[in-house]
């Protein structure tokens, strides 16, 4: 975790960068010091390293994350709202953020999404047993995903892990995403590029403009047509890791 003294600069207080996917943002509304109490920026800090883009929020933003998750905390509301348009940012560097938790298997990164209370994490323990010690976790809750320039999609660690904290500041080459759902039996079902797009767009954050949106879509249109998609019905038993790896490896 970073100490207070790495946002000091002849000792005036300067702005917070962080590097995601690769990308450096200058954020130019986070205190630092609310930052390490939270504890959870920590690994993506970096200091004295030339930005890609700043990340300013207007009154009306920080209004309407007030809105949005009713609170009246001001660093809060400041926070959500710079989260926000992180999130929104990352499309300009062909990357999006997805409701997804994955995982890294032989250098492959597996990414799973599920409605809220589906068994997303259950489902990660399973590979967690099945590949001990030789798995690394990219992330638990909300993945960073970028298109590079060889045309490869990437998964990416970020800060925004879930409550298990699981994550890692690693980049690694998607092998393919699976949506969970419950079943008795366990069994998976592989996408056509139609189904598959609309469930990608469904699982990432709508952005506030219309060129963005153009852009978001454009990006989900390839990795539909370039990423294999699952769907598939599991149950709790061990078995359902290895059907499902079975059928995306």
């Amino acid at each position: 975790m970073c100490s207070f003294s790495a946002f000091l600069y002849n000792g005036k207080e300067k702005n917070m960068i962080i590097e995601l996917a690769n990308i450096k943002f200058n954020v130019l509304d986070f205190k630092p010091e609310k930052l390490i109490v939270r504890g959870k920026y920590g690994n993506y800090i970096r200091e004295d390293v030339e930005t890609d883009v700043d990340i300013k929020v207007t009154s009306d933003e920080i209004d309407r994350s007030r809105i949005e998750y009713e609170s009246n905390d001001q660093e809060v509301c400041i926070e959500t709202a710079a989260i926000r348009k992180i999130y929104e940012t990352l499309l300009d560097f062909d990357a999006f953020v997805m409701h997804a938790a994955s995982i890294s298997v032989d250098g492959r990164a597996y990414a799973f999404s599920a409605s809220s209370g589906t068994g997303k994490s259950t489902h990660m323990n399973l590979w967690k047993r099945k590949f001990e010690g030789k798995y690394q976790v990219v992330n638990g809750d909300r993945t960073i995903f970028r298109r590079n320039e060889e045309g490869r999609l990437l998964a990416c660690g970020s800060p925004w892990c879930g409550k298990e904290m699981w994550e890692s500041d690693v980049m690694v080459p998607v092998q393919g995403f699976c949506f969970i759902e419950r079943g008795l039996v366990n069994k998976t079902r592989k996408l056509d590029t139609e189904e598959a797009y609309f469930k990608l767009m469904n699982s990432t954050l709508i952005p506030g403009d219309s060129k963005r949106l153009m852009k978001q879509m454009d990006l989900m249109g390839w990795v539909s047509e370039n990423v294999p998609v699952f769907v598939a019905e599991v149950n709790m038993d061990p078995e359902a890791a290895d059907v499902v790896y079975e059928a995306m490896k």
